[in-house]
């Protein structure tokens, strides 16, 4: 159960970080800095392709992240096993099934772009 609490806080910090952060440049001076919006010229550049070029661009650094959190999950439950096989096994089985799960979005994500440059005839 805790894991899950876990992982579900660790994803809602990433998916709802803030969105402008102040910094302080002095005692008495405060300044706002802004993130700029990466689909603002999306729509006059390339449109809904564009737009869900980033959006899949996003998901696959949240994906590349939550693998690196499960490897290191499987990491830290395979060091603190204490020499308890099941413990050993499931760290093992955690880091496992995350790169294999890497491997999977990385293959579909290359398939589906082969096959919509097959269909467009830019291959």
């Amino acid at each position: 159960m805790t894991k899950k609490i876990l992982i579900a806080t660790l994803l809602a910090a990433a998916l709802f970080g803030a969105v402008s952060v102040h910094a302080q440049t002095s005692p008495n001076t405060m300044k706002t800095v802004e993130l700029t919006n990466p689909l603002a010229g999306a729509s006059a550049q390339g449109g809904v392709p564009q737009i869900v070029g980033t959006i899949i661009k996003g998901a696959l650094g949240v994906v590349g992240s939550l693998v690196l959190l499960m490897v290191v999950w499987g990491g830290f439950t395979w060091l603190t096993a204490a020499g308890n096989p099941e413990k050993i096994k499931s760290g093992s089985n955690t880091m496992i099934w995350a790169v294999i799960g890497l491997i999977v979005v990385f293959s579909s994500y290359f398939a589906l772009d082969f096959v919509l440059k097959a269909i467009a005839g830019t291959i």
